[in-house]
């Protein structure tokens, strides 16, 4: 597939079955209803991580992971949940001192759910 790309996007939550060259975010989702883990495979096959936060408990939750895990080297985004000023501000207070990024909901922004 010459010129072309793949993107995907996963929770993490089952095992990662994509070619070497698909770039994959894995937006973890720790402590979700339905019993499903986290795989450490699914972080380490991660290019990104992207985690939406809505409140303190969330960073601590993200902190933990990362730390459990050992992640190192793999861009993490923080995502405010909602258009709040609290969120917003939290992401990047905690992306500033982590050395995260900050990546916004655009649909949000637009109008779309």
């Amino acid at each position: 597939m010459t010129g072309k790309s793949v993107q995907i996007e996963t929770s993490g939550t089952h095992e990662i079955r994509a070619a070497a060259g698909t770039f994959v975010t894995v937006s973890p989702k720790i402590g979700m209803p339905g019993g499903f883990e986290v795989l450490r495979t699914a972080i380490d096959r991660a290019n990104e991580i992207k985690f939406p936060v809505g409140k303190s408990a969330d960073i601590e939750k993200l902190k933990t992971m990362v730390h459990g895990f050992g992640v190192r080297g793999k861009r993490i985004y923080l995502q405010p949940l909602s258009l709040s000023k609290s969120a917003t501000a939290l992401c990047h207070k905690e992306a500033t001192v982590n050395g995260w990024l900050v990546s916004h909901q655009v649909h949000k922004f637009v109008g779309l759910k």
